[in-house]
């Protein structure tokens, strides 16, 4: 009697098959398909990192991509996704990103959500938060002195806490010095961060002014799930303090800020 052998690609298909759930098993333990479109995140930045449950991955983005959506394989069940950009400077540590001492924040933007993994398929719109404040900072005095300016800011918030981008505890050092102009980058705070700023001026003296109460008192929402951007302005003759919140896609108009 002559044998039958299989039809030549026949075996892969039959493996593949096997390891794939049938109609007859239990759905609970089939893996869920995640697509995840990164499509809002290339027209902002040109790396991302994502995390869904405990897989991840670190992509390159081209607008022109044809890959600008990703698909991950995980387990059912209720996962946190996390998309972050522009944190090349932070330093991760588990579920939370800190400014290290002595800088100030990344350009840091953010897509956080608790997924629901427990279908066949799921896909997920990654939409980039804007999770700092760019500070526009001039310091005056109304006298006549080359010395420069220096300053340092403190907070007690220097971290976010992924996915869901909320400040976190810890020590946040900011030194500053020049001609009393400057730019610089914070995390999102929160009312209790106790935002501070020390000056010294050409007495070489350090004070410590209330940046944070200034802040709250222009209005300005920590809250926001995109953080504008402040111009403030203090007059170390005078004491006179000016803050200006910045709608963070008019950009600075920086000749203009008072």
């Amino acid at each position: 009697m002559r044998r039958r052998s299989l039809i030549p690609g026949t075996l892969p298909l039959l493996l593949l098959l096997a390891a794939s759930c049938s109609v007859k098993e239990a759905r609970e333990s089939c893996p869920c398909q995640v697509d995840i479109d990164l499509t809002a995140f290339a027209e902002i930045t040109r790396s991302v990192r994502v995390r869904v449950g405990d897989n991840r991955l670190e992509r390159r983005l081209v607008t022109e991509d044809s890959l600008l959506v990703h698909t991950l394989t995980v387990q059912r069940a209720s996962l946190p996704v996390w998309v972050w950009a522009g944190a090349g400077g932070m330093q991760a540590q588990g579920d939370t990103l800190r400014v290290p001492a002595g800088i100030d924040c990344d350009s840091l933007y953010l897509f956080g959500e608790a997924a629901d993994a427990r279908s066949d398929r799921l896909r997920l719109d990654a939409v980039p938060h804007k999770a700092f404040a760019t500070v526009f900072l001039s310091v005056t005095s109304g006298e006549e002195d080359s010395r420069p300016v220096r300053c340092r800011v403190w907070s007690g918030h220097n971290g976010i806490r992924l996915p869901e981008g909320a400040p976190v505890p810890g020590r946040l050092s900011i030194p500053l010095q020049g001609d009393g102009q400057f730019v610089f980058r914070l995390p999102r705070q929160c009312p209790e961060s106790e935002l501070t700023v020390d000056v010294a001026g050409a007495d070489a003296v350090a004070h410590a002014y209330p940046l944070g109460e200034w802040i709250l008192e222009s209005g300005y929402d920590w809250n926001a799930a995109d953080l504008d951007d402040l111009a403030v302005g203090l007059d170390l003759s005078s004491r006179e303090v000016r803050v200006r919140v910045i709608p963070w896609k008019a950009g600075p108009p920086v000749l203009e800020l008072f």
